[in-house]
């Protein structure tokens, strides 16, 4: 499995308009509807990270690469088998995990909020036990902790928010694992944190315990290098 991670640049309006047109016309829309520049480039940069996983290793052409959603809006890509991926991005960051096995990841910047109304509407008592200590700059980096463990595992299960926040409990178990107890019952789901990223925090959420390694890319280098595998296609 990869995690890729992206530090936003920005990009001249040229250069990405002529990225949005070897994307789908769906995610063209989305894109040029975001009025905050940044989201529009990490929309892009994420979906670019994705085509050329699918070019590289299913020697498949972009142009061929066609996206559906599940009922509840995950995405996913048609007719290949055994590649999932998942997108989250937060301050100037994307990550995108990529899998032969269902993956759920997400990553947000650590950022100075009022994080107990938000713990005591969507977390659950032994949460809630979890993240409460005296000292405030742990308590808000447990709560990030928790929110973005429970983001990637119901990311994981690709059924957005009709799986309530408090409907389950993550917890750090006695031996310094990560679980997660859902309808009374421990699941089988192994949660991982990456801790490269200062000021952030990042979850994984997966079933099995397959090696993952963490690239971190660089923008423009992902783009000219797309860019470079389209042309090749056209020749």
């Amino acid at each position: 499995m990869d995690i890729v991670i992206v530090k936003n640049l920005d990009i001249i309006d040229v250069k990405l308009k002529k990225l949005c047109e070897h994307i789908s016309c769906e995610k063209r829309s989305k894109a040029n509807k975001l009025l905050n520049k940044n989201d529009k480039i990490q929309t892009i940069v994420a979906d670019i990270i994705i085509r050329i996983q699918l070019i590289k290793h299913f020697n498949i052409r972009n142009e061929s690469i066609c996206f559906n959603k599940n009922i509840y809006g995950k995405p996913y890509v048609e007719k290949i088998k055994n590649f999932h991926f998942n997108i989250s991005h937060s301050g100037e960051y994307v990550a995108v995990a990529i899998s032969k096995q269902k993956v759920g990841i997400d990553i947000e910047k650590i950022k100075n909020i009022d994080y107990f109304d938000i713990a005591e509407n969507f977390f659950t008592n032994k949460e809630l036990k979890y993240i409460m200590r005296p000292n405030k700059q742990e308590s808000l980096e447990r709560f990030y902790d928790i929110w973005t463990l429970k983001e990637s595992y119901i990311k994981f299960n690709g059924k957005g928010l009709s799986i309530p926040l408090d409907s389950f409990t993550i917890f750090f178990d006695d031996d310094g694992s990560i679980k997660a107890i859902d309808n009374n019952c421990c699941t089988n789901n192994i949660f991982n944190q990456i801790n490269i990223l200062p000021g952030y925090k990042l979850s994984i959420c997966r079933l099995n315990n397959e090696r993952f390694y963490i690239k971190i890319l660089n923008q423009n280098e992902i783009i000219d290098y797309f860019l470079k595998l389209i042309k090749k296609e056209n020749i």
